[in-house]
């Protein structure tokens, strides 16, 4: 259970180690540096559009055309860590996901020829043809077949990893066995379409961040050294395989669900300097988005986010990351909170001009009260920085560290109250903060 300290916030320490997430340790001896050299995020050319003379097989003859695609794909790469990558991507671009028979429970046989003449297929079939085109390159491939973690699972809808309901592959390569998913590399379900969605992200993943979304039947499939039972699988929280990119090691006490002694946490965390991570709080099933229940910036070596909870009951959190040059976030991980009690802090709004190099120290919560003066206190990349409350400007301070100060009263009637900052005092200033007055 989350245990809240004297200052009624918890802190889960997330620390960024160059070792990498070893949580669950694995049983391969390998370095993962080569594999992890062909997880591009982005379509090997040479499988992106074949000769014509091969794409006539495709009606006509689909087991010549799978020797041929293989054929074409031996003599187009450098090493089998290559060739399997090729083989993901034609898949990943060619094959779209059966929804239709999926929704209809009617799934006709996954068999190579099936898929191939239709161009779709539900798991089993991206799975085969995988397999089949290893086969025809004389590399070792497995179907695995287990429980993953795809559409209509949710943090707190229960679920039962002995249930198998989907199908991936395993291949060896140099003597060692990598896992890789190309179903839900080729795209995902959206309520009932299906969008194509190209990714290497459960290419070659290192066994011990597979494991947070699939399961197999057989314990050996996990390529872990001590095997998870179904129980310590399914406390696990939902992260993608991005996530451990951007964060690699996490605390072992965030789970699935939490339960939370209090009503306001605080987790910390290292993360890659080149994205931005941001929470949002949901209603337990993700319905409805909780305003300015979280805010998360960068303090000092390491960034912080604060969550607060209205009420005592279940909570979904979602983690998204995105590039600063990005106009949306990906979500990369979510998890459950089951406060025991709620609270009336907020956080104020950040604008779009908030970035990584921003922190507030104070005032961190509201709202704010009429008739009270606040000292405001912040760290920002700016010449001037002013308190503007309705219309009237306040500039703070700065000291020899670039921190900003001031103490700005809030007078009766006020109604908004923003932070704009700017690299000149007559100049155009953009808002990074705003704070409800109550």
């Amino acid at each position: 259970m989350f245990k809240v300290l004297h200052m009624k916030k918890l802190y889960l320490i997330v620390a960024l180690l160059v070792s990498g997430f070893m949580l669950f340790p694995a049983i391969y001896a390998q370095d993962y540096g080569v594999a992890y050299t062909y997880r591009t995020g982005t379509p090997d050319p040479v499988v992106q559009n074949l000769p014509r003379s091969i794409e006539s097989y495709r009606s006509q003859d689909p087991a010549r055309y799978i020797q041929e695609i293989a054929s074409y794909i031996v003599s187009n790469s450098t090493d089998d860590f290559d060739k399997v990558k090729k083989v993901h991507d034609w898949i990943a671009l060619n094959i779209k996901y059966d929804v239709a028979s999926f929704f209809s429970g009617n799934i006709p046989a996954q068999t190579v020829v099936n898929v191939i003449g239709k161009g779709s297929a539900v798991c089993q079939g991206y799975s085969t043809v995988f397999k089949a085109l290893c086969d025809a390159m004389e590399i070792q491939c497995e179907l695995v077949s287990g429980y993953g973690r795809g559409y209509g699972s949710s943090t707190f809808v229960i679920e039962n990893p002995t249930d198998s309901n989907h199908a991936w592959n395993k291949v060896k390569i140099n003597g060692n066995w990598y896992l890789i998913d190309c179903t839900w590399d080729a795209g995902y379900v959206d309520g009932r379409n299906y969008k194509a969605n190209y990714s290497t992200g459960y290419l070659f993943l290192k066994p011990e961040f597979f494991i947070y979304q699939h399961f197999p039947d057989d314990k050996s499939q996990q390529l872990l050294s001590t095997p998870l039972s179904p129980a310590s699988f399914s406390s696990l929280p939902a992260l993608e395989p991005v996530f451990f990119e951007i964060i690699s090691v996490m605390n072992p006490d965030l789970q699935r669900i939490n339960r939370l002694d209090g009503a306001e946490f605080a987790l910390e965390f290292y993360q890659n300097p080149d994205v931005i991570i941001s929470f949002n709080i949901y209603d337990e099933n993700g319905s409805r988005q909780i305003q300015n229940a979280t805010f998360t910036q960068k303090e000092g070596e390491l960034h912080r986010a604060y969550f607060s909870f209205p009420n005592a009951g279940n909570y979904l959190i979602r983690c998204f990351s995105r590039k600063p040059s990005d106009k949306t976030a990906s979500l990369i991980g979510e998890f459950g909170i089951i406060a025991s009690k709620g609270s009336t802090v907020k956080y104020p709004t950040q604008y779009s001009n908030f970035d990584p190099d921003i922190t507030i120290f104070n005032p961190l919560a509201m709202p704010l009260q009429h008739n009270v003066s606040y000292e405001f206190k912040l760290k920002v990349d700016k010449q001037f920085v002013a308190v503007i409350v309705d219309k009237q400007w306040n500039y703070l301070t700065a000291n020899a560290d670039g921190i900003f100060s001031g103490i700005v009263a809030i007078p009766a009637g006020t109604k908004t109250v923003q932070v704009a900052a700017s690299d000149a005092k007559n100049k155009s200033y953009s808002t990074i903060v705003q704070y409800e007055i109550k």
